[in-house]
Formats: C-alpha cells, sequence, structure tokens
C-alpha cells in the first residue's frame, strides 16, 4: 500500500469545548472526520493514526504540542470519524484554545506527519461562547462572588442609599452617646483664678499636706544623734591611742593569733657529717673521689683523645678530641 494520503477535512466540531451548563458537566472532546485516499483511490481498512493539538503550524514538541493521542481507525470507503479526547484520562482541556492558534496534527502508521496542519476553526454559533471567559466583556475576576460577599460579613439583600447627609438631632445624640460624650449643656469657665477650695481639692488629690509649712534649717542634738546613730556609729567619747609601742601581752596576743609559738627557741650548732664511699669531705662540702671511682680503668687514651666507652674489664674505647 503505498502512503495514506489526508485529502481532506470533512468536517471538524466542536462539541463540548465551551462554558459548562448548571445542570451538567461538559465533557472535554470533540468529533473529527477525515478521509484517506491512496493513489487517488480510497482507502479501506484499519489504521493507527497519532492526532495531536499544537499552537504553531509547523513546531512541534514541548511546549508547542499541547495534547496528543493515538487512535486504532477504522477507515471505510477513505472516510473515518473518531472522537478525540474520549479517554477520560487523557482528555482536551479548554484552557489548551485559550492560545491565539491550536492545529491538527495527523501521523498515520509510521508515516511523516500530514502537512500542513489543519488550523482548529469555530462552529458558527459557538462563536457566543467566546465571550464566556468575560461577562460582557469584563474579565470574571473583576467580580465578587456571593461566597466572597457572605465571607466579609456584606449584606446581599436590597440596599438604600441615603442621600440626606444632615444628621437628625437624635443621630447626633446617638453617636455622641455612643462615643462617650455627655449630650448635656457645656459651659466654659473662662475664670481661670482659682479658688482656695479649689487649689485644696487638687493639692489633696496629688497626696500633699494642705496645712502650714515651716523651713527649719538647726537641727539639734538628738536629732543629730539619731541620724548618727542611723548610720552605725557610736556617739560616745573616742579616744586616741599614741603610743605605738605594744606591750608584752600585745606581741604574745598577735603572735598566737597567727599560730607562732611564744616559748624559746634555740639553733643546734651540733652538725656531725660523714663522707661515704666514693666521696670526699672538705669542712661541710662533698666532692667526688675520682681515684676511687676510676679504679677499675686499666686502658688509658693517648694524646688528643678522649675515653668515649669503659667497658667491664676497665678496657676503654677512645675517640678524638675535637
Amino acid at each position: 500500500m503505498s502512503v495514506p494520503r489526508f485529502s481532506h477535512l470533512l468536517g471538524f466540531l466542536l462539541l463540548s469545548i465551551g462554558v459548562p451548563s448548571a445542570t451538567a458537566q461538559v465533557p472535554g472532546m470533540f468529533h473529527f472526520s477525515g478521509q484517506l485516499d491512496t493513489s487517488n483511490a480510497d482507502f479501506d481498512g484499519d489504521v493507527n493514526i497519532q492526532f495531536g493539538l499544537y499552537d504553531d503550524p509547523t513546531l512541534g514538541g514541548a511546549p508547542h504540542q499541547l495534547w496528543s493521542e493515538m487512535q486504532t481507525v477504522t477507515v471505510s470507503n477513505g472516510r473515518f470519524h473518531v472522537m478525540l479526547g474520549a479517554d477520560p484520562l487523557n482528555p482536551i482541556v479548554p484552557s489548551y484554545f485559550q492560545k491565539p492558534a491550536v492545529y491538527v496534527g495527523i501521523t498515520v502508521d509510521n508515516d511523516a506527519e500530514m502537512t500542513p496542519r489543519i488550523r482548529v476553526g469555530t462552529v458558527p454559533y459557538a462563536t457566543l461562547a467566546g465571550d464566556a471567559a468575560t461577562l460582557g466583556g469584563v474579565d470574571a475576576a473583576a467580580y465578587v462572588t456571593q461566597t466572597a460577599l457572605d465571607n466579609a460579613g456584606f449584606s446581599t439583600g436590597a440596599h438604600t442609599v441615603d442621600t440626606n447627609t444632615q444628621l437628625s438631632n437624635a443621630e447626633v445624640k446617638a453617636a455622641a452617646l455612643a462615643e462617650g460624650f455627655v449630650t448635656g449643656a457645656h459651659t466654659t469657665d473662662t475664670n481661670t483664678q482659682l479658688t482656695n477650695a479649689e487649689v485644696k481639692t487638687a493639692a489633696l488629690a496629688e497626696g500633699f499636706v494642705t496645712g502650714a509649712h515651716t523651713t527649719d534649717t538647726t537641727r539639734t542634738d538628738q536629732e543629730i544623734k539619731d541620724v548618727i546613730a542611723g548610720a552605725g556609729y557610736h556617739t560616745g567619747a573616742h579616744t586616741t591611742d599614741t603610743n605605738t609601742q605594744l606591750s608584752d601581752s600585745e606581741v604574745l596576743a598577735i603572735v598566737a593569733t597567727g599560730g607562732y609559738h611564744t616559748g624559746a627557741h634555740t639553733t643546734d650548732t651540733n652538725t656531725t657529717y660523714t663522707a661515704s664511699t666514693g666521696l670526699m669531705l672538705t669542712g661541710t662540702e662533698f666532692s667526688a673521689n675520682t681515684m676511687y671511682l676510676q679504679r677499675r680503668i686499666s686502658d688509658s687514651c693517648p694524646e688528643g683523645q678522649s675515653i668515649r666507652v669503659i667497658g667491664m674489664d676497665g678496657s676503654v674505647i677512645c675517640q678524638e678530641d675535637t
């Protein structure tokens, strides 16, 4: 069989892409009819056809391919009829048609996609649905819903407008009382000179004493004593001891407080020193007896060398002096 060629579109009808009614949920699918021929002869049989929706007449893949599905189509006398988007897991949604233009692409079996793609048109009476996304040309988002009004606490019943902006006396009094104002007569006292009674009332309110006040700049002896006693000082006579020579009892008390012994102290000058083996004693100083310490050495080093190692048998190992 030669490569099928899409000859012409018999019909392209949008049945359900639009605004849902109040009584039914509109399915996301539409009907498509077409015709296939081979070598100018009508084709009969089953073929696999890939249908796709695109927002571009030639470009494919993301983001231009909006939707696609594969169907096994029965062709009779070259004609076929399919329902696109019938799979509930792969519907055609209205948002696809918010693009400036939408095109249908068709691929039969293993052939390349037929060209050109077919632009989706509009059923004449369906042009009214073009206003479904708006209301009188105004976007739906510009309107407030009943739910939004209810949530905001507005009353959705009839409203009346009072064009009389002059408040009545009763309205003024009600507003004043609501704010805690007194609605009776008010008088203004322009006399800023306070009476004695007013001064006393103000003073008492602040906790002041309104009786006579005297200023006493001289303190009595008793007041001075009370101040000194309050500070913890003694008010009796104080004596000063100018004798800085401590008595024996004072010295003994200080020594005893410091933990020292107050009895007689003596110095022991009788010290005997004895030098043990290998040592020599000169007065009170000790030194090594080199003759004793080196008694087991049987060898010596020549001039210009020094002993490096002494063996157990008294032999020596010499090294050059540096």
